[in-house]
């Protein structure tokens, strides 16, 4: 594909063609809209989501898709600098100019004669056949990318025999931002307001494969799009247009999911993939959004990471097997042969394999960079692997539970219904009503298709309480949960990883309290799983600030501890049961120096049906007491609905 020239033909006066684009409403048009990337919801005006003025022809072009349309039409025939012939609109746009032309019913001999070699040049040496989404799963040690990612790769042919296509000679485009600093409370502060610069880059796509696969250990889910050329050619002018741009990175709304699906709608206005993201998208919800448009998404290509490829291959050894991959790869001093010898050439080669896997994974092996710590094992290691005329044992597909387009949406709406009891009361009985909302992420108690089962991650997630009781007075805030991360790897035969947790929330403990209270809690623990079950232990150090009376600001240790029972099918997650327990002592309790225990106990059952979008059904009951206040109870149920 190459932007032909025109003729020689000069045109002086565009009024003839503004006014025809007025008549037509080409300014108003889905598609010069989506051309400008621009979109109108409740946290912004309608305007341009770009904020490089070189974007626009006019001065006003962000906010106003008339003027830049009349300015359009205007440097179309401007003269071309032969110094900087790539300067030109016809260049610099071609997309926008191409499809003004088609419109207005131009003739190619009434077009302007312009040469664009360097759009050209690049297009030849792209020679794009197709493109795909790619997601990359969640890597919870960058706050960056605990949320997933997705970004698009560029499809240069078919591999051999018209096979998959080959990743060594693919592109990849990605937007992202460019973080200037590596703080962690800076970081969040300048991500939620825009005090980031985003752009678009386009790498190699093995390149990514070396930095999510095998760098970060994070899967990757490939969605080939079904396109026809013309739409491929148009999506490639389109990142012509708007690559050397930028985009403030806003980490709620303006992030790289949303403006992925923005990206995606210049394909065909008609799928409105970015409408109705009047708050926060996330990466998991940029392919859900693409898989709900029938047709679009072809089937997913999984590509695991070193991590994946290294637990499928621990979990065919036996407990012998096992006990020689440990002394493979934890020995420094291990002799290969001796180690290998009792067992036989089947049994040898998997244990080579998960060990070579395992060093992969633990040393982040990726292109160029080679193991330091066990570089001449590994050496060793594929000089054995050599002599065994067995082929490696192929790994298995990942299940459909866990692709990406098949789990819930991100955010969440809530309403419970239930009974509370402040300590021994019975007169402080009372009804109440909760309705919460979460804009993301996910909850352990929320059903696990299409994400981790070891990872919670929940921010700016709000619940509001009302009583029947008139002491308890009007509704207020029963919590706000700024930001909490729960992260429970189970620990395997060899691998020990660790869990941690780090919360920050606010939260009210009685309905008597005139105000909320403050807490941050953070630390590290173990988890471990058997079957459908899993438990897990982490210690905590937690920080408390309250304004009520009975209390002061407080630090002190804390235990926090729970099972997840979980009985996982085929075919779905029928129910889930969750028990958790928290132990904890406050110190510098001035005002009740004896009530220095914090102990709360809570138990939830959560039974969840899976339909187009989620719906959550849970039972609860609890008992806690917290910052020296007598012990209150509630049971109840309540109904959430994902979207």
């Amino acid at each position: 594909m190459a932007v032909q020239a025109g003729s020689a033909f000069a045109l002086t006066d565009t009024s003839d063609l503004k006014r025809q684009s007025d008549e037509l409403r080409l300014s108003s048009h889905p598609e010069w809209r989506a051309q400008l990337l621009y979109v109108a919801t409740v946290l912004r005006r309608d305007n341009s989501i770009v904020d490089s003025p070189g974007f626009f022809l006019a001065s006003e072009g962000k906010h106003d898709l008339r003027a830049e349309l009349h300015a359009t039409l205007d440097a179309m025939w401007s003269a071309q600098d032969p110094q900087k012939p790539d300067d030109h609109a016809m260049c610099k746009f071609p997309r926008r100019t191409r499809w003004l032309a088609e419109q207005l019913q131009l003739r190619p001999e009434n077009l302007p004669k312009v040469n664009c070699p360097d759009l050209n040049e690049w297009l030849a040496r792209q020679g794009i056949k197709g493109i795909s989404l790619v997601f990359a799963s969640y890597f919870i040690n960058n706050p960056a990318s605990m949320f997933g990612h997705t970004f698009l790769r560029l499809h240069r042919g078919k591999g051999p025999a018209g096979g998959e296509p080959n990743a060594l000679l693919d592109s990849a485009v990605n937007f992202a931002a460019n973080p200037t600093t590596d703080n962690a409370l800076l970081y969040p502060f300048l991500g939620l307001t825009g005090g980031f610069a985003g752009t678009f880059s386009l790498m190699p796509y093995f390149l990514k494969i070396q930095e999510y696969n095998n760098s970060e250990s994070r899967d990757l889910w490939e969605y080939p799009l079904n396109l026809s050329q013309r739409q491929v050619d148009n999506l490639m002018l389109t990142l012509w247009e708007v690559g050397p741009a930028q985009i403030n990175y806003w980490y709620i709304d303006e992030n790289c999911s949303y403006v992925l699906l923005l990206l995606l709608d210049t394909i065909d206005p008609t799928m409105k993939l970015a409408e109705n993201f009047n708050v926060m998208v996330t990466p998991a919800d940029t392919v859900r959004r693409a898989a709900a448009i029938r047709g679009f998404l072809a089937e997913p290509r999984y590509r695991p990471s070193a991590l994946s490829k290294y637990m499928q291959r621990e979990a065919v050894l036996s407990g012998e097997e096992i006990g020689a991959l440990k002394q493979l790869i934890q020995r420094a001093d291990a002799d290969i042969p001796k180690i290998l010898a009792p067992f036989p050439e089947e049994a040898r080669s998997r244990m080579i394999d998960a060990a070579l896997d395992y060093i992969d994974f633990d040393e982040q092996v990726a292109g160029n960079r080679l193991p330091e710590k066990q570089k001449q094992r590994r050496v060793d290691l594929l000089k054995h692997r050599a002599q065994l005329r067995i082929a490696p044992r192929g790994l298995m597909a990942r299940p459909d539970q866990e692709r990406p387009d098949k789990g819930h949406y991100s955010m969440r709406n809530g309403i419970s219904l239930g009974l509370f009891q402040l300590g021994e009361d019975q007169d402080s009985q009372s009804f109440f009503a909760d309705y919460d909302w979460r804009p993301t992420l996910h909850d352990l108690n929320s059903p696990a298709t299409g994400y981790s089962r070891e990872l919670q991650i929940k921010m700016l997630e709000f619940k509001f309480r009302a009583y029947d009781k008139p002491d308890f007075n009007k509704p207020k805030v029963k919590m706000a949960r700024w930001f909490e991360v729960l992260s429970i790897p189970p620990v395997g035969r060899v691998r020990k990883p660790l869990s941690w947790a780090l919360s920050l929330r606010s939260e009210r403990s009685t309905p008597l309290a005139t105000c909320l209270s403050h807490h941050i809690e953070g630390g590290a623990g173990m988890a471990a799983g058997a079957g459908p079950a899993k438990a897990f232990g982490i210690a905590l150090a937690r920080v408390a600030a309250t304004c009520n009376k009975i209390a002061a600001p407080a630090v002190g240790p804390g235990l926090m501890m729970g099972v997840i029972f979980e009985p996982v099918g085929v075919q779905g997650v029928p129910y889930k049961l969750t028990l958790t327990g928290l132990w904890g002592r406050k110190f510098f309790v001035e005002d009740h120096p004896s009530q220095k225990i914090i102990f709360e106990r809570s138990l939830r059952a959560t039974f969840i049906s899976m339909l187009n979008d989620a719906h959550e059904l849970a039972g609860f009951a609890g008992q806690s007491t917290s910052d020296g206040l007598p012990a209150t109870f509630e049971a109840g149920f309540s109904y959430g609905l994902y979207f």
